[in-house]
């Protein structure tokens, strides 16, 4: 993604609101500043937008991820309605919709359960009979909502405080629903009940002509599927009229995660049916629904089987993209796991988004960023391997004793505490041994947050700052009191949860030097994180593999697996050809994600070394094996480096790579 600079004499602060606790609360700024349409991440996700969003359209048997209920495609309506125009009896009738019952949207399954009724007790009438008494049902239906609308007013006339006028305005509204004789149409009602309660002064005005609105629109869409006519009903039977009115609200219609102009990409397309399209103007709405979880994981489900049965072809990779698209706009609240997607889906999704790498069977190649010696897939099987089979800690012990050069720094504090007690402690247990480096690993979190905040403190008393920015402080200290004090082995530490604290607060600061500040609260908490992931294993991924310190072994040798990274990124316009691939551990290249080598090489700086070893070691196995067509190869490896570093690094261009 590329990042503009802002000038923040652009932005003005907001004056500070008062919150339910009469404390002061900063509410963001306003600004003129506008920023360039290129602004936009330029991301090429998928090769071709319009057959990928064709390829959606023509899905069937998704389960929407706002309602649940299953959608179709256009074809797919059509074929059932041409379908259902053929029959003549009631009960025929009602066998077939019982068929297609899933795709019958709740809020018009009354029209199944009348069709039964009518089968089973008056099968003789004809269908056009047995529409014009539903029909008249509708209107009733109707006319009884406005009854208990009426109802519902009175009541919140005796149990709320409203002020005079308030009161005058629900009488009038009570009185305009006790007589309407004939139907109004649904938008002419709509600007009736928001002219009354739009202009109350009662805090719960919205609350009251959001039910109202929601009551009714569902009564008068059953009303509309019954009676609604067009052209492209033209020509049908009533009953098949009906059931094209009831299945068009269950159609298949592309929604965007985020609701941005010009971002058109792949991942920001899922498919929502056309009922919840017109109830949910957003992303949040969906989320926030009863079982939003497990509507997306279904959702993900369906949109996985469509993948293994080749239904998105040359569109595998969307799945992800649309998992980390849900994460990002839900800020990590919504983390749906990829591990948990069907493999069939998974072979597709890894068939399509491997990048081939020339060196990644070769054993003991050097990481190009951090130094680690690189396992092979085949070699991180044999040690997987190994370590189901171990019995007891003693053997994971020799395991990572006798593999020690392809364990990552960062890993080693685990390990050397996971020795120490178990020197200790002879006869421990597999659970209590990851109790205690549980509790190791939260004591390190905590006593680290609080030395990053002392940090930031010292950094406040030092310096003069303006009020806003130590209000801004103040605001980081008093959530880091109140988040992370009693922080215990109990609570979860989540990552995404801190960033977030640090974006709304110290990230908002003014001062010059606020990437300082920024870095204070900030440092070492992400390998400490990562640590504490290390010993705190998924339940299920542990239940697999037969203990907790297994998996906690698996994981850290699984760090330093051989993984082929783009030295510029694919998102920022790199080719995915030979000399822009170099071998990167998977803990680091999953740390690198789309970072900008030079972005990347501030933050490990170490690449300066560990780089020229890596190309050694690629020079010596080119040489051995005379691999004529990669020659240049660490050359041109080298010069695009240091040209992407913007002359922050300097290396060897020249190597040994000819006999």
């Amino acid at each position: 993604m590329k990042i503009y600079p802002v000038n923040i004499s652009n932005f003005t602060p907001k004056v500070h609101r008062q919150n339910h606790n009469n404390e002061k609360v900063f509410a963001g700024y306003e600004t003129n500043y506008e920023l360039p349409n290129t602004y936009m991440p330029v991301v090429s996700f998928g090769g071709n937008l319009d057959e990928f969003k064709k390829q959606m359209l023509a899905l069937d048997d998704i389960h929407c991820p706002g309602c649940g209920n299953k959608m179709l495609s256009e074809n797919k309506i059509k074929q059932i309605v041409h379908q259902s125009a053929t029959l003549t009896t009631i009960p025929a009738y009602a066998k077939f919709l019982e068929k297609n019952k899933d795709y019958i949207h709740p809020e018009f399954q009354p029209i199944l359960w009348y069709v039964n009724r009518f089968a089973q007790n008056t099968p003789e009438k004809s269908l056009p009979d047995m529409f014009r008494i539903i029909s008249k049902g509708a209107s009733t239906v109707i006319k009884k909502q406005f009854d208990r609308e009426t109802v519902y007013l009175e009541k919140l006339l005796k149990e709320e405080k409203f002020s005079d006028e308030d009161r005058n305005k629900i009488s009038e509204c009570i009185e305009y629903l006790k007589s309407l004789e004939n139907i109004p149409k649904y938008n002419d009602f709509k600007k009736e009940m928001l002219s009354t309660f739009g202009n109350l002064e009662h805090e719960k005005k919205w609350e009251i002509y959001g039910k109202i609105k929601k009551d009714l629109q569902k009564v008068y869409s059953y009303n509309h599927v019954l009676r609604h006519r067009d052209n492209k009903t033209a020509g049908l039977p009533e009953h098949a009229a009906v059931l094209y009115n009831v299945l068009s609200h269950s159609a298949n219609n592309l929604a965007g995660i985020y609701n941005k102009n010009g971002y058109d990409k792949r991942f920001n397309n899922f498919l929502l049916c056309k009922s919840c399209s017109d109830s949910y103007k957003s992303f949040s709405g969906i989320i926030s629904g009863d079982e939003s979880q497990q509507k997306l994981k279904t959702y993900v489900d369906d949109i996985a089987d469509a993948i293994a049965e080749r239904k998105l072809e040359n569109n595998n990779l969307y799945l992800y993209e649309f998992l980390g698209g849900v994460k990002g706009i839900t800020r990590g609240r919504i983390s749906l796991d990829r591990h948990k997607i069907r493999s069939e889906a998974k072979n597709s999704i890894f068939r399509e988004g491997k990048s081939l790498y020339m060196f990644d069977s070769y054993s003991d190649i050097p990481c190009a960023c951090c130094g680690t010696l690189m396992l092979t897939h085949e070699e991180k099987q044999n040690i997987y391997n190994q370590i189901i089979n171990s019995d007891g800690l003693y053997e994971l012990r020799n395991i990572a004793k006798v593999n020690a050069k392809h364990i990552r720094p960062k890993y080693e504090i685990v390990l050397e505490r996971f020795n120490k007690i178990l020197e200790k402690y002879p006869d421990i247990s597999d659970k209590d041994m990851m109790i205690k480096l549980q509790n190791l690993g939260k004591r390190d979190l905590k006593q680290q947050i609080e030395k990053n905040k002392q940090a930031v403190l010292k950094y406040q008393a030092k310096n003069k700052l303006n009020y806003l920015d130590n209000e801004f402080i103040n605001d980081y200290v008093r959530e880091i009191n109140r988040k992370y004090k009693k922080f215990s082995l109990e609570n979860e530490f989540r990552y995404d949860d801190y960033e977030r604290l640090i974006h709304f607060t110290l990230k908002k600061l003014s001062v010059k030097d606020r990437d300082k500040v920024v870095n204070l609260a900030m440092d070492n908490m992400k390998n400490l994180y990562l640590q504490n992931r290390l010993v705190n294993p998924l339940p299920h991924v542990v239940e697999k593999a037969g203990g907790q310190a297994k998996v906690m072994f698996e994981n850290i040798f699984r760090g330093s697996v051989i993984t082929v990274d783009h030295i510029c990124s694919r998102d920022s316009g790199g080719a995915d050809e030979y000399y822009n691939k170099i071998g990167y551990c998977r803990d680091c290249n999953h740390e690198k994600s789309n970072m900008s080598f030079k972005d990347w090489l501030k933050i490990h700086p170490e690449i300066r070394e560990n780089l020229p070893k890596h190309l050694a070691k690629i020079s010596e196995i080119i040489k051995k094996d005379r691999i004529k067509t990669m020659y240049d190869y660490p050359e041109k490896v080298a010069r695009l480096s240091m040209n992407l570093a913007g002359g922050k690094l300097k290396i060897p261009v020249k190597y040994d790579t000819k006999d």
